[in-house]
């Protein structure tokens, strides 16, 4: 019974990163990425859990957008290019453009907010 309940928690935690994913890209999208990236803190992780990768590497894209508002542009970058990296290493394509592409609006953001 225990592997059963397992499942379900992981199946509900997935559900509960993918709602708040859903939610701080809408925040981002309106411009609120405090707010973004204040969900983001609340939300658990999925890091080092037996979760789907897209969870993993979507809670990491989502966080970097937040992140890609305040000051530490140039880490947000590094790691956006690492992830390219990983997910170009592991075959996600999907992943690996749609990191690319996070990376790049964080870029144009910057690029806006300096004019």
């Amino acid at each position: 019974m225990s592997g059963i309940s397992s499942v379900r928690g992981a199946d509900t935690l997935v559900c509960s990163v993918e709602t708040h994913l859903v939610l701080a890209r809408a925040l981002i999208a309106r411009g609120d990425s405090a707010a973004a990236s204040a969900l983001l803190a609340a939300t658990p992780s999925p890091e080092g859990k037996a979760l789907p990768i897209a969870a993993m590497l979507r809670f990491r894209i989502a966080s970097c957008l937040a992140s890609g508002e305040s000051s530490r542009r140039v880490e947000v970058c590094r790691r956006m290019d690492a992830q390219a990296a990983e997910v170009s290493r592991l075959g996600l394509v999907a992943f690996e453009k749609e990191t690319r592409l996070a990376r790049e609006s964080i870029v144009k953001s910057t690029a806006l907010n300096a004019r």
